[in-house]
């Protein structure tokens, strides 16, 4: 998978959540631009959620550990091209954080307004 780039791995990711969302019933839409905060916009039932989808990785200061299930990481933010500085997502921007891997075909989801602005 390394000879795949990053961009084709991200738009991979957001394909196979949105195939998950329609699959349980959701109206799925991209923005236009890639300039919006979000990736995905869900509807069901007249209720519309903006998601955001990231990569899930192992974290690896688990790999040596007793414990008997996989620990993840899931990166919520985005980067500035020009300086790589952080940028957090907020509420008013993104409702769920979908973390996705690819290797492994598992995903989390977070809702921003309970874990990601404290």
């Amino acid at each position: 998978m390394n000879e795949i780039g990053h961009q084709k791995l991200a738009d991979a990711r957001e394909v196979m959540i949105a195939g998950r969302l329609m699959l349980l019933g959701y109206t799925v839409s991209r923005p236009l631009s890639g300039a919006s905060r979000y990736d995905l916009i869900a509807e069901k039932h007249g209720k519309f959620v903006k998601i955001q989808v990231k990569s899930l990785k192992r974290d690896s200061a688990y790999k040596d550990s007793a414990i008997p299930y996989p620990v993840y990481v899931l990166e919520a933010y985005s980067l500035n091209p020009v300086n790589g500085e952080k940028k957090l997502y907020s509420s008013t921007e993104v409702d769920i954080i979908v973390g996705y891997n690819h290797e492994e075909n598992c995903f989390a989801a977070v809702r921003l307004a309970v874990s990601m602005e404290r």
